[in-house]
């Protein structure tokens, strides 16, 4: 089995192609950052073993790439593919995609380094939006849409990784369901005829806006064990540390499952922030809905819900300290000190902020509440 050194030799051989580091892709194949020479711009190399056997599969996601972005001007939010080519590593065929480079992270590595600001998961979910709007008007589901698959350039997000992209055949509207990233999978994807539309591509969009808000949602297993499952696996006598990997994940798969089809999934996989803005919660609980058939019918209708709200951009800078720019002619703090909650205001780039001194705030949602409403 040939091992990156191998990869990197033969594409080396090419006379091509300058690597210049190897990026952990896992186990199904291997990827690097190169430049190419002959064209001297950067790369995204993804290099996957090939069979003639396999060729449908492996080629799907360049092909549904190159259907989608095919044209000009090229859609912004979607990554590109330049082009594919059937490589010799050790005596052995692989397929060798050459990508965009996208120099930023993506969105669950920005998730994980710090906070975005209410605002401005507002203008990146409205770019995906943009991205699955060109997909869809080429009959093209994601299926999925998940921070780990979204890359941001500079501010711009890029839909990516379309392994699990299929094209919707003529007259239908929807197709088999995928069930990779089971945190992801709506509604419909857990039913006894399990299934995918469009409508499951606003689904996951609607998940990661809620998370770009609040956080990341718990990706533990454990943490989707309900009541319900639970007392199905005490049925069965057995205790939960005893099952294996495969079996918990299953147990997982249900909870899971029973949440998203009691729309309370978000919700229990990560508390809201206290400034999450009501304008927002009802935009992503219409997109999120267990009935597919209330949610927004398209993506395009999904951006026209967002271009609506005008809201504060907050963004946390401590436990209990948050701050919005340029709000209403004001930056303004919200705060808690000595059990009290305080909010202050300043001229735009001052920083002399001044406490509101004539109200007393209950709770930081009714402060945040307040600081909207101005």
């Amino acid at each position: 089995m040939p091992d990156s050194n191998d990869v990197k030799n033969a594409l080396q051989q090419l006379g091509r192609f300058s690597i210049l580091f190897e990026i952990d892709q896992g186990a199904n194949a291997f990827a690097f950052k190169a430049h190419d020479r002959l064209l001297a711009r950067d790369l995204f190399l993804k290099i996957i073993y090939y069979s003639p056997e396999v060729a449908s599969d492996l080629l799907r996601e360049p092909r549904v790439l190159v259907q989608a972005t095919q044209g000009a001007p090229k859609p912004e939010n979607l990554v590109q593919v330049f082009g594919a080519d059937i490589i010799d590593v050790a005596g052995e065929q692989h397929l060798s995609l050459q990508m965009e480079w996208i120099e930023g992270s993506s969105l669950l590595s920005a998730l994980a380094e710090s906070a975005i600001g209410q605002l401005d998961a507002v203008l990146i979910a409205r770019g995906i939006l943009h991205g699955v709007s060109q997909l869809h008007f080429c009959r093209i589901l994601h299926r999925d849409l998940k921070p780990a698959n979204i890359v941001l350039d500079g501010k711009t997000p890029k839909i990516a990784d379309f392994g699990s992209a299929a094209v919707l055949p003529e007259g239908a509207t929807a197709i088999p369901a995928s069930r990779h990233s089971a945190l992801y999978v709506p509604p419909e994807g857990w039913g006894a005829a399990p299934y995918y539309s469009k409508a499951s591509d606003v689904y996951q969009v609607g998940m990661v806006l809620y998370e770009l808000v609040n956080g990341p949602i718990d990706s533990q297993l454990r943490h989707y064990l309900t009541p319900k499952v639970l007392r199905e696996l005490r049925g069965t006598g057995r205790d939960y540390n005893s099952l294996d990997d495969c079996d918990k994940s299953q147990l997982a798969d249900r909870g899971i499952a029973q949440l998203s089809s009691e729309g309370g999934l978000l919700l229990h996989g990560r508390p809201p922030r206290p400034y999450y803005s009501s304008k927002l919660r009802r935009i992503v609980n219409a997109a999120t809905k267990p009935d597919p058939g209330q949610r927004y019918a398209s993506a395009a209708e999904f951006i026209s819900k967002l271009n609506q709200i005008d809201i504060p951009n907050w963004l946390p800078t401590a436990d209990t300290e948050f701050l919005a720019d340029k709000w209403k002619g004001w930056d303004w703090t919200v705060s808690l000190e000595a059990n009290n909650i305080v909010v202050r205001k300043a001229q735009p780039g001052t920083t002399k902020f001044r406490r509101i001194p004539s109200r007393a705030f209950p709770s930081l949602v009714d402060a945040f509440s307040y600081v909207e409403e101005q």
